[in-house]
């Protein structure tokens, strides 16, 4: 999963999708999900209340908020199990650690500009756009900055742009997507040909993985 801690890039110019099949009227449907076919056995009374407990930040396991997380710029709609909000990287790690103990799968939510369903999913879903979103270093003369992975690419880029610098992918829903979706996705862009895609401007993620443990992931030394 990509949706923990920092990201770093040359700033010069992991989640998995889970899709439900179900059987409508005799016939096998793909895609929009009816309400029928959403399996709630992985929600409990205790998996919210421990999330409402232990989380810094919003935790969301009511109707309308599943129904609002369901579905991004894809025709898929899958409702979550649970919506947290994480203000904190504490509360991230407290999220997984949940998750883990209820077997509950996670799926990272940035700014759900998916056009694959990426970011729907039976699972706890991490939105990390609404507080994880800072720039934490910028080393304008090195040519990089680290970053949280709720940041939004136009936001980076106006951060960057006194410098005389900028986040190269060039994305179309620029003004939503988030770098650490973007990460995800590996996404390109218009000029990708020119300036390459997100991968080939990744210095270093610092991740969480499914077993809590915490781990830095860069090229590997020559």
């Amino acid at each position: 999963m990509y949706q923990t801690l920092t990201y770093c890039n040359k700033a010069s110019r992991v989640t998995s999708t889970q899709i439900i099949l179900c059987q409508i009227k005799g016939v096998p449907y793909l895609g929009l999900v009816d309400r029928q076919c959403y399996n709630s056995g992985m929600a409990s009374d205790a998996l919210f209340a421990e999330l409402r407990r232990s989380v810094d930040g919003e935790v969301y396991a009511d109707r309308i908020s599943r129904a609002l997380y369901a579905t991004d710029a894809s025709p898929y709609q899958i409702e979550p199990v649970a919506v947290v909000v994480p203000r904190t990287l504490d509360a991230v790690r407290a999220t997984l650690a949940i998750a883990r103990a209820h077997g509950v799968p996670i799926v990272a939510r940035g700014g759900a500009t998916s056009l694959a369903g990426q970011t729907v999913g039976q699972a706890i879903q991490l939105d990390f756009s609404k507080y994880l979103n800072r720039i934490v270093e910028l080393n304008a003369a090195a040519g990089w900055v680290r970053v949280q992975p709720g940041i939004v690419l136009d936001h980076l880029n106006g951060e960057l742009a006194p410098h005389g610098l900028t986040f190269a992918p060039d994305v179309s829903p620029s003004n939503r997507a988030t770098i650490g979706g973007m990460i995800a996705n590996n996404s390109s862009g218009a000029y990708s040909l020119r300036y390459g895609k997100t991968i080939d401007h990744v210095l270093e993620l610092r991740v969480l993985l499914s077993d809590g443990s915490e781990t830095t992931l860069r090229p590997l030394a020559a």
